[in-house]
């Protein structure tokens, strides 16, 4: 599992096995099969590897 945490204190968690994530420092994308499934327009502070 992935977790991203953002400046405003929101964390969104996925499965890197399930989904894709692209991100920078404005934007999160998340994909599934190649399909973009989510864009969030936050500030990204960090992601975390987590089991």
């Amino acid at each position: 599992m992935i977790e991203i945490i953002t400046k405003g204190g929101r964390i969104f968690t996925y499965d890197k096995n399930e989904y894709e994530c692209q991100y920078d420092k404005k934007a999160v994308l998340i994909f599934k099969n190649g399909e973009i499934v989510a864009l969030y327009n936050l500030d990204v502070v960090a992601t975390l590897s987590v089991k």
